[in-house]
């Protein structure tokens, strides 16, 4: 992303997915000197089931708490679990190994969503 002020290049800062296919994105010019904060709310579409791509988004943490759950559960494989939320399989094993979301708690069982 470019910077609007010195059209310089931009880092993004922090991304918030909002739901219904918008996320918010904060960004700020590397530019020495420049600095200028700035946001973008942009829409995006979710892969599905079958469309051979991952989402666009991060997952949640009521995802992350549902995947903690169905690997300890151990009655689904991890590329079945990444299959199912549509993310991949490293990342489903990193979820389960604490090395992200490591403060959130395996989701009860009973709480976990279908998705079809």
């Amino acid at each position: 992303m470019q910077c609007p002020l010195c059209d310089q290049l931009a880092r993004l800062c922090k991304k918030v997915e909002l739901g219904g296919g918008q996320v918010y994105r904060v960004y700020r010019c590397q530019r020495d000197g420049c600095g200028h904060r700035f946001t973008t709310m942009e829409e995006y579409q979710a892969a599905t089931p079958g469309s051979g791509g991952f989402r666009s988004s991060k997952i949640t943490a009521e995802d992350a708490a549902e995947i903690k759950a169905l690997v300890l559960q151990g009655q689904l494989s991890k590329q079945e679990i990444a299959n199912r939320y549509m993310v991949s399989r490293p990342l489903v094993s990193r979820i389960a190994h604490g090395h992200l979301w490591r403060g959130i708690q395996p989701a009860p069982l009973d709480k976990i969503r279908s998705r079809a």
